[in-house]
């Protein structure tokens, strides 16, 4: 589950993750809390799944650091993926 290393675009930086699961019970669980991390947060970055998996993918927008709120939620993001199957 760690994640890859930063890629860039032609014109932007972005980061990418893909996050493999044992089941789809446990790619859902972290589905649901990315879900609610988004709300809370107000910040939704780009996701697409499979049946085991997670791919999510950031956009610096044009930055070469991401800002300090987009930060905290990959921390944040990382640490639901780390949690034990429920």
């Amino acid at each position: 589950m760690a994640p890859t290393d930063i890629k860039t675009t032609a014109h932007k930086p972005a980061l990418h993750w893909r996050f493999d699961f044992g089941s789809y019970g446990e790619a859902r669980r972290f589905l649901d809390q990315l879900a609610d991390l988004s709300k809370r947060d107000n910040y939704y970055p780009n996701i697409n799944f499979g049946k085991t998996y997670v791919n999510v993918s950031i956009d610096a927008e044009g930055q070469m650091e991401l800002a300090e709120k987009e930060a905290a939620f990959i921390d944040e993001m990382k640490k639901y993926a780390a949690q034990s199957p429920a």
